[in-house]
């Protein structure tokens, strides 16, 4: 519970620290102040191509360029029961009693990475590029039956096997 509550926490300031900027329309008047004394300072980036025109106009325009970096990790336990097998469309057999699952559990992990840029004031450029990682560990044990058992299986006499096709 401490650990989440400590994400939590750190996806908030995050948020507040890195959220991103959009652009407004026109400053109010009241702001006019700042606008002239923003517009007589010379364009300081690059880009985008024609921003220092846009805010002379007097646009707020976001920044010219922004990293996302998003990343996750799971671990699930998995609860396999009531197995259940058929063959060549035939009658499921249930193995319940031969093979049991006391341990299964599955890790994923991903990143995702987003560069967006932009051109011009009007047209953003961004990319994902993403990698996932995905693993399934599972603890499998086979019981032996007893002449009891296989009485069970239709159609199979003792000590005869079973052919399975590939």
């Amino acid at each position: 519970m401490k650990k989440a509550s400590l994400v939590l926490l750190f996806l908030i300031i995050a948020n507040i620290i890195f959220a991103q900027v959009c652009s407004n329309k026109v400053l109010k008047e009241s702001k006019r102040a700042e606008l002239d004394s923003v517009a007589k300072d010379p364009f300081p980036y690059l880009l985008p191509i024609w921003g220092e025109k846009v805010i002379k106009i007097g646009y707020d325009i976001p920044y010219s360029a922004v990293l996302g970096v998003t990343y996750v990790t799971q671990e699930s336990d998995i609860l396999m029961s009531n197995l259940e097998v058929g063959f060549n469309n035939g009658e499921l057999l249930d193995l319940d009693d031969f093979i049991s699952f006391p341990s299964a559990v599955s890790r994923s992990t991903a990143v995702n990475i987003r560069p967006d840029f932009w051109l011009f004031p009007f047209l953003n450029l961004y990319g994902i590029m993403a990698r996932l990682e995905s693993s399934t560990e599972i603890i499998a044990s086979l019981s032996l039956p007893n002449q009891d058992s296989l009485k069970m299986l239709p159609n199979l006499p003792p000590r005869q096997s079973l052919k399975l096709p590939l």
